[in-house]
């Protein structure tokens, strides 16, 4: 059947759209069971241990680095009724489909009613990296995203549901101030586009909310990165895991040069997608809302291509393919190296042997630190959320010194018990340079647990 004779409606429309971003989310975790017992993303792992402790009493625990957030509320709840291997895997799964579902009827009025160009415009979203890396572990972005498309429905109502929206900028509020500057920028974007003023008034309430509940929250400190690496994180083809692939960015400025006769209805989208692009730069988890707004430009482009006057038609057909094949490559390129990302059953397997000794405080680098709280139940010296001077100047020169006496200085002032290598230590510090050095020395240093990928050395001090 031909591309222009196709007919959909909503239904068969709907039901497509889930079915191939079930499909996409389903891969990675497919591929990884194929291969190892862990679930892939340590995040996860600090959301379900924040989840797991008693709030009231572990109030000043050392693992509540960040305070509550609905996230975590919503995962504490679901434990109540399921284990932690089903919420892990089913949980991203759903927030991604709800969200595709909202996306549905929100974009409806947008492409009024063309289920085709619908169709392509969730397809893309389904096969972009971005998009299947915040639904492929638990994360509180997935629930952010979700909530901030659920916001936005009530306003292309004729009749505007406040409830609705007063509740869900109270929640989004909860979360911290970038989220709350994200979608309150969405939100003043979307009113002035649809001319809905009234609508001014759930920005003022999450930033209200925002400021009385999350003034102090800490957030993961972003490492000081070069430009250039900055920029080769957001294009998934550079290596970037989570960027955008080098075809939908392709078919999305194709998309923006077809879309400017109707520029009026598209400035909104530009003045969107130009902010997003700046500050995912500096924050790459932007990468899945502005997904969706480039969508919606490659669909077009993707459209005005399938409808064109070719001169011969296979080369029309073959162009197509390859744009289509080139984007569901992204997708499945995402899946087989998510599949690959830690932890490893190495690196859990030594973090759980750390749950049966004494000492509190693990060396360790902080890509580990939620996995070693998780599974071994002990602090370590710094996490992603650290940002104590003196504690960071500390942990590296832990790292790289070779002078013993310091060394032992550093590790007593901080009680530093065990030290826990693995490749991210390695790759840092070479095997006959600063603390590998060290670890030579037997009145110092004692290995007690190693595997093919970590080792752990308890200091006797």
């Amino acid at each position: 059947m031909h591309y222009n004779n196709m007919k959909l409606n909503q239904k068969t429309t709907l039901y497509a759209i889930l079915a191939i971003t079930l499909v996409l989310l389903l891969l990675p975790v497919i591929l990884r069971a194929s291969s190892t017992s862990t679930y892939f993303g340590t995040s996860a792992y600090y959301e379900l241990r924040i989840a797991n402790l008693d709030w009231r009493a572990d109030a000043n625990n050392y693992f509540l680095e960040l305070r509550h957030n609905p996230f975590n509320l919503l995962l504490k709840g679901l434990l109540i009724v399921f284990n932690e291997q089903i919420l892990m895997l089913a949980l991203p799964l759903i927030l991604g489909l709800l969200t595709q579902t909202t996306l549905f009827y929100l974009l409806k009025n947008f492409f009024k009613n063309d289920y085709k160009k619908q169709l392509i415009t969730q397809s893309l979203i389904a096969t972009a990296p971005p998009f299947l890396y915040t639904f492929s572990t638990i994360n509180p972005y997935s629930l952010i995203l979700l909530l901030t498309t659920y916001l936005l429905m009530p306003i292309q109502n004729k009749k505007i549901d406040w409830v609705k929206i007063l509740i869900t900028s109270f929640i989004l509020g909860l979360f911290n101030w970038h989220t709350t500057i994200l979608v309150s920028g969405t939100i003043l974007v979307y009113a002035l586009a649809t001319n809905k003023k009234k609508f001014f008034v759930s920005p003022p309430l999450i930033l209200l909310t925002t400021t009385i509940f999350r003034a102090n929250q800490p957030t993961i400190q972003t490492k000081s990165t070069a430009l250039l690496q900055l920029l080769k994180n957001t294009i998934f083809d550079l290596g970037g895991i989570s960027g955008l692939a080098i075809f939908f960015i392709i078919l999305a400025a194709i998309g923006f040069f077809i879309s400017w006769d109707q520029k009026r209805k598209y400035y909104p989208i530009y003045f969107a997608i130009i902010t997003l692009s700046i500050l995912s730069i500096y924050n790459t988890w932007l990468l899945a809302p502005l997904t969706i707004l480039l969508a919606i430009l490659a669909a077009n482009a993707f459209y005005k291509l399938s409808i064109m006057k070719w001169t011969l038609e296979m080369v029309k057909y073959l162009t197509l393919l390859s744009i289509a094949y080139g984007l569901l490559f992204s997708a499945i390129s995402y899946a087989s190296i998510n599949s690959q990302s830690p932890p490893t059953i190495e690196q859990v397997n030594a973090a759980a042997h750390l749950k049966n000794v004494s000492v509190d405080m693990v060396l360790a680098h902080p890509d580990n630190a939620f996995l070693i709280q998780y599974f071994g139940d002990k602090k370590t010296m710094i996490t992603p959320f650290t940002k104590d001077k003196k504690m960071i100047d500390d942990y590296r020169s832990l790292l790289r010194s070779e002078n013993l006496e310091n060394t032992k200085k550093l590790l007593q002032e901080h009680s530093i018990g065990y030290i826990y290598i693995d490749q991210k230590i390695t790759n840092i510090v070479k095997e006959k340079q600063g603390l590998r050095f060290l670890l030579r020395n037997n009145q110092t240093f004692k290995q007690i647990y190693e595997n093919e990928k970590v080792s752990i050395w308890r200091v006797k001090l």
